[in-house]
């Protein structure tokens, strides 16, 4: 449980480095293609397979990518099948990638990203809707995060 205390921000949640060996992904969500909290048509919640890496979008400038919504459990194992599972309670997105948000941000086009030695993975109670009046309209401000208490449970567990 936490509440934000900053006005406008992109994501509450935490973040994580994990092992880069944890590349296969198997993830109960909204799915199969990135979503965000105001982008769920299309979208049907079931167990998807992908890698790390394989989860994000084409963008001619990096940026935040390959979120999904609605997680209730996620699976990470190396190709022996070892690594971890994470159940979620509460509404819960993810983002796994071998890139930091500073990176992301960094970083003005897709070819110059390097992967880092470990993954990056967020567990978010709410990540801000698309839109940021850069070449469109603002998020719409149902799509903001709150600036209120924020609650999910996180169980992590060895495969």
């Amino acid at each position: 449980t936490f509440t934000p205390k900053v006005e406008d921000l992109r994501r509450a949640g935490m973040v994580c480095t994990l092992n880069p060996d944890l590349k296969n992904v198997k993830y109960y969500a909204l799915g199969p293609w990135e979503n965000n909290s105001d982008r769920h048509d299309g979208m049907v919640a079931q167990w998807y397979t992908t890698k790390v890496g394989e989860m994000g979008g084409e963008y001619v400038k990096p940026q935040t990518m390959g979120g999904r919504e609605q997680l209730r459990e996620l699976q990470l194992t190396d190709n022996q099948g070892r690594g971890i599972s994470i159940q979620t309670q509460g509404d819960v997105s993810f983002q796994l990638n071998p890139y930091t948000d500073e990176q992301l941000m960094r970083t003005q086009h897709m070819w110059e990203l390097q992967p880092q030695p470990f993954n990056v993975l967020h567990l978010d109670a709410a990540v801000r809707g698309i839109g940021n009046a850069s070449c469109g309209p603002d998020t719409l401000p149902e799509y903001f995060v709150p600036n209120q208490k924020l609650t999910y449970k996180v169980r992590i567990t060895g495969i």
